[in-house]
């Protein structure tokens, strides 16, 4: 899965639970991802009302991203495994989404070296590379965006600020990256109803 959200939270909502009380109410104003910090080991599930929504184990205490694009609206937020002791966590919500339109020969990571050439008088070059850290940079082809999700990435991209980009099928997982280049959404098709679709241009941001 692919999330991209706002690195920082808008708002957050801190509980405890333990075997005996194991669930908490959280309230969204609009569409977030859900990142969790946790202190043990722990399943957490969603539902809307009796509605399971989803569901993930978390195998170490820490941070990790829990459930995305939920609409505004009352969710109860259920544990198994919780200690005895009672689990301490916080529910921090980040304005973004899921990237689940996503064109999987458009998702391309890569990785630049810096590096010059230098050209002698008798036309052959040699390389100088600078010692630094490989940056991360990534192209997203979204077809067939649903309006309300185009909502969302709009929103991401006029902050023009650096984002929250996770990959769970990357090694490394997470990166905060700028959005940069044009917003080139339009319509997938002349027919009403398909979407819309655009390129999402990533590169890691310093520091």
């Amino acid at each position: 899965m692919l999330y991209m959200h706002k690195s920082t939270a808008d708002s957050g909502v801190d509980f405890t639970l333990n075997q005996g009380v194991p669930e908490a109410t959280i309230t969204l104003t609009g569409p977030s991802v859900l990142r969790v910090n946790i202190s043990h080991a722990v399943t957490v599930a969603a539902y809307s009302g009796s509605t399971l929504l989803s569901t993930k184990t978390f195998t170490a205490a820490g941070t990790g991203v829990f459930l995305t694009a939920l609409p505004a609206g009352t969710y109860k937020l259920r544990l198994t495994g919780a200690p005895a002791s009672g689990f301490a966590g916080r529910v921090n919500l980040h304005t973004g989404v899921e990237l689940q339109h996503v064109n999987s020969a458009g998702y391309k990571p890569v990785k630049h070296q810096n590096s010059v050439e230098h050209k002698l008088t008798d036309g052959s070059s040699f390389m100088i590379d600078f010692v630094t850290e490989a940056k991360y940079e990534n192209t997203l082809k979204v077809n067939l965006c649903e309006p309300a999700l185009t909502s969302i990435l709009e929103t991401l991209y006029n902050e023009r600020k650096p984002l929250s980009f996770v990959s769970e099928v990357h090694p490394k997982g997470e990166w905060i990256v700028n959005w940069t280049g044009a917003w080139d959404f339009k319509p997938t098709t002349n027919i009403i109803g398909n979407g819309l679709s655009g390129t999402i241009h990533l590169k890691e941001a310093t520091g």
